[in-house]
This record gives structure tokens, C-alpha cells and sequence, in this order.
């Protein structure tokens, strides 16, 4: 798992545009891969078999630490 600073806002625009909330944008683009974009701009990224809801708690508990 990955947590990077690093954001593209163009892609962001597009998670945020396609439906997903602006609060939390989680986005899958390749099967196996979970990306979730923080409102902070950092992102948390899982490759590999992953608990959704784990991951999703994880990006709660980063959002409250901002």
C-alpha cells in the first residue's frame, strides 16, 4: 500500500466528475488496484486482494487526522 502527496487533477476532476463524492473520490482503474484521492490531495493506493471497507475506514481515519 502506498500513500503518495502527488496528485493529478485532471484525473481527480474526472473521479470527482464521474459521480463519486468530492469528500472521498475512489476510483478503480485496473482490476486488483483500489485508489482513493483525499480531499488533502494524498492518495492511498492498494494493489493486490483488498478489504473495501478497510481501506475506505483507513481514508476516514487520514481525513479526520487532517
Amino acid at each position: 500500500m502506498m500513500v503518495t502527496p502527488e496528485t493529478d487533477r485532471r484525473e481527480d476532476a474526472r473521479m470527482i466528475g464521474a459521480g463519486a463524492p468530492p469528500a472521498l473520490a475512489v476510483a478503480g482503474p485496473t482490476p486488483g488496484r483500489v485508489e482513493i484521492v483525499l480531499r488533502c490531495g494524498r492518495r492511498v493506493i492498494a494493489e493486490g486482494g483488498v478489504d473495501i471497507d478497510v481501506m475506505l475506514k483507513l481514508a476516514r481515519g487520514l481525513e479526520a487526522l487532517r
